[in-house]
């Protein structure tokens, strides 16, 4: 059986037949390499992720378990009837509710951390396009290949806002990201800052589409429900009629047919369970892909490229400009907050009281205000009086850095090393995209 691989430029498929292969991109690959690289790269244990003995335990007391409580044909006594009845109420009770409730539970916390791990790797998709966007590029060029990237930032934010409250995760993505590259922190970092921030402790599940899968659980959930009751309620039937078997049996046919639409609840959660298996290796795999091709294509090129000494004074004389974006963005953020105005301070006050009131009335709902403190002090700049002085911040510092980047952009894209990137920046493409297609299918 031919051992798959992947090509760490654009992310393809490789099925190794021979020592040396060209991949589709157009580079040459060293099989034994790539094999000894990627070697136990893509191992997903489905058995210790999410363990079959869940469903297995409810499908056997829904089967052969149950069986061992049928009700005999022929009874001459109620009280014997009663005492079958009873016996299998409590199964049902003490063994097949808590045994769908646990494998429920489990498929729903292996669901949440899917959920989980998506965002994951759209923040690392977030962080690789802008950097390069940002870094690489530059903040205002356009071309083709930019648009691209841009499409995979715009991809990476969609697929985090499904799973986070929308109202912190502008700040918290763009603005906290940006400000540790700013501070000297790393990406890495700057991931492992955002998954630990409260935005992430305030993800809920309710904040996203019902999927058909979360339509199952519920289904099962409801279906436990209803049977418990009943369960409850026959015991307390056959208890007030131990004397009438036809009354037992209307209650054991009844039982019954609630079971049976459990058990064609389950048949569904076990078509989910397959499915959240197959996500979760999809993620994985993926998830691979990307750290795999990042750190073998991306990261030398963009380690030469970022030591360069004229990179380093760009980055360097960037730094006020770059806390302006940041302090803009805030500022755009904190306006769009909603707040309550009476008619009467909109008639009376003049317009920069007005603005001053409604300003400090805003700030007292955002978060992080010591890191707009602090872009002020960098800057040397005071909170805004007018409107018109957020705009005229925003117009100045805008210009200022097209100007930056006007004059230095042309040195660093004549750096061998920013050269030397450009082909392998622009075949990641090609991973994204293999990426993006796999999450969404």
């Amino acid at each position: 059986m031919e051992e798959t691989n992947f090509c760490p430029s654009c992310g393809n498929n490789i099925y190794i037949k021979s020592a040396q292969q060209v991949c589709e991109c157009g580079i040459v690959i060293n099989s034994q390499e790539l094999m000894t690289s990627q070697r136990g790269l893509i191992e997903f244990d489905e058995e210790e992720y999410l363990p079959s003995v869940y469903r297995e335990d409810v499908d056997y007391l829904l089967g052969d378990g149950l069986k061992l409580f049928k009700l005999d044909g022929l009874y001459f006594r109620a009280s014997s009837a009663k005492k079958d009845l009873l016996s299998k109420v409590e199964c049902i009770k003490n063994s097949i509710i808590p045994s769908l409730n646990e494998w429920k539970e489990v498929l729903e916390i292996c669901e949440n951390e899917i959920i989980e791990h998506k965002s994951n790797i759209a923040l690392k998709i977030f962080n690789i396009t802008n950097l390069i966007l940002k870094e690489y590029y530059g903040p205002f060029k356009v071309n083709p290949i930019i648009q691209e990237f841009q499409s995979f930032r715009d991809f990476s934010m969609f697929n985090i806002r499904l799973n986070f409250d929308e109202n912190n995760l502008n700040f918290d993505v763009e603005n906290q990201l940006a400000l540790s590259n700013v501070m000297g922190k790393s990406l890495d970092q700057s991931v492992d800052a955002f998954f630990s921030s409260s935005v992430f402790d305030k993800a809920e599940k309710s904040n996203r589409e019902l999927t058909e899968g979360d339509l199952k659980v519920a289904a099962v959930g409801a279906g436990i429900s209803l049977l418990g009751n009943m369960a409850i309620g026959i015991g307390d039937i056959i208890g007030q009629n131990s004397d009438n078997i036809e009354k037992v049996r209307e209650a054991d046919k009844n039982l019954n047919s609630e079971i049976d639409k459990i058990r064609r609840s389950t048949q569904s959660l076990a078509i989910h369970e397959n499915e959240i298996l197959k996500r979760k290796r999809v993620l994985i795999t993926e998830e691979q892909v990307l750290d795999y091709c990042n750190n073998v294509s991306l990261n030398p090129v963009f380690e030469k490229f970022f030591q360069e000494p004229e990179y380093i004074r760009y980055k360097s004389g960037r730094h006020d400009l770059d806390v302006g974006v940041l302090k803009t963005k805030f500022e755009e953020d904190v306006l769009n907050e909603e707040i309550q105005v009476s008619f009467w301070s909109i008639f009376l006050r003049s317009k920069r009281k007005l603005f001053k009131k409604s300003w400090k009335k805003r700030l007292k709902t955002v978060e992080d205000i010591n890191n707009y403190r602090r872009y002020n002090e960098i800057l040397s700049e005071k909170e805004p009086t007018l409107l018109d002085d957020i705009y005229a911040f925003k117009i100045d510092n805008t210009q200022q850095f097209k100007e930056y980047e006007k004059k230095h952009r042309v040195i660093l894209e004549q750096l061998p090393s920013y050269l030397e990137a450009k082909n392998k920046v622009n075949a990641f493409t090609l991973v994204l995209k293999r990426i993006k297609n796999n999450l969404e299918n």
